[in-house]
């Protein structure tokens, strides 16, 4: 199980929304594993004349938390997110 907290903050000219991300793995119960790396950052989204432009950043603790979640499958988990976000925004385009 993966558990998170985000926080969304809306640029009050209209033009971009920042979500700022806490992400770690817990338990069925919700306790954080403390083994785990625990991963921070950021998704950007800002408008264009073509669409909506998506940043995305996170930060690990260490190389070897960054390794360790390599390891463990982050680059497909977050190929598969960025999928059912651009066919989310796709849906919400048309």
């Amino acid at each position: 199980m993966n558990a998170g907290k985000t926080r969304a903050v809306k640029d009050f000219a209209g033009r971009s929304i920042t979500i700022a991300i806490e992400d770690a793995f817990c338990d069925e119960h919700g306790a954080v594993n403390p083994r785990l790396p625990v991963s921070k950052g950021e998704i950007v989204f800002t408008p264009t004349d073509g669409g909506t432009r998506v940043e995305f950043a996170m930060i690990y603790e260490d190389e070897d938390a960054l390794r360790k979640i390599v390891q463990m499958g982050f680059e497909h988990g977050i190929a598969t997110c960025m999928d059912q976000l651009e066919s989310l925004l796709s849906r919400r385009a048309s």
